[in-house]
């Protein structure tokens, strides 16, 4: 099982400029993948070119596992058939 964290406040998940990021903030690892990696079918960006769907976890490890679980095609995103071939089977 892959630890969860709820963000309540969408502000702080963003941040901004003058704004540390969440995961600094609570200690925890995030990683945000290369647009196209993972799916944002369902999601609404603020920009196409740069949000996409990522995860945070108490260590590297859990992060690592949360972003396997996630990444892949999607054919309700194109963006994500440019990843065909060019990513691993697993991060493990």
């Amino acid at each position: 099982m892959v630890p969860a964290l709820a963000v309540s406040n969408l502000d702080n998940c963003i941040g901004d400029l003058g704004r540390r990021f969440i995961a600094e903030r609570a200690n925890i690892v995030g990683i945000k993948p290369t647009v196209g990696l993972t799916s944002r079918a369902g999601i609404i960006p603020g920009s196409s070119h740069q949000d996409t769907v990522g995860v945070f976890g108490r260590n590297v490890a859990d992060a690592v596992r949360g972003l396997d679980a996630i990444y892949g095609v999607d054919e309700r995103d194109k963006s994500t058939s440019e990843q065909i071939g060019k990513t691993p089977q697993s991060g493990k």
